[in-house]
């Protein structure tokens, strides 16, 4: 489950994986666990939106700790598309090789599909946040 926020002019993807409570919650059924945080800069919502728009092939996104891909699926059918990401676990930084790299990292691959309905109600979404952030959307005093 992927769960799209604008928090501060920046978009905020938290990725949840399902699970069950342990102590007799699992009758309630499932719940969500948060596994990964991405915050991307604004510039992002217009390369989004270029890719849900039919104006950009795909969007590669490259943050400290996480690398992603953002692509239609042809294979599923039109207004499909597949997020792609590798995700790096943080670490002290107490180990690590002489060009700075952590040796302990942790890597998570994680993958998200987006059927019409997502990707529509992801389109909009982005559309009010790039609105918001050209400053139409904000009352100024």
């Amino acid at each position: 489950m992927l769960r799209v926020l604008h928090r501060d002019s920046f978009i905020v993807l938290d990725y949840h994986k399902q699970v069950r409570g342990a102590d007799g919650e699992g009758s309630r059924g499932p719940r969500g666990e948060r596994v990964v945080t991405v915050t991307l800069p604004p510039v992002y919502i217009a390369r989004l939106l270029g890719v849900l728009e039919g104006r950009m092939p795909r969007v590669e996104v490259q943050s400290r700790f996480t690398n992603a891909t953002f692509t239609p699926n042809e294979a599923k059918g039109p207004h499909c598309y597949t997020l792609n990401c590798t995700s790096m676990k943080p670490t002290t930084g107490q180990q690590q090789t002489p060009d700075g790299a952590d040796i302990k990292e942790e890597a998570l691959d994680w993958t998200v599909e987006l059927d019409a309905a997502d990707s529509l109600m992801l389109e909009r979404f982005l559309g009010q946040a790039l609105h918001y952030n050209t400053g139409f959307g904000r009352r100024i005093f």
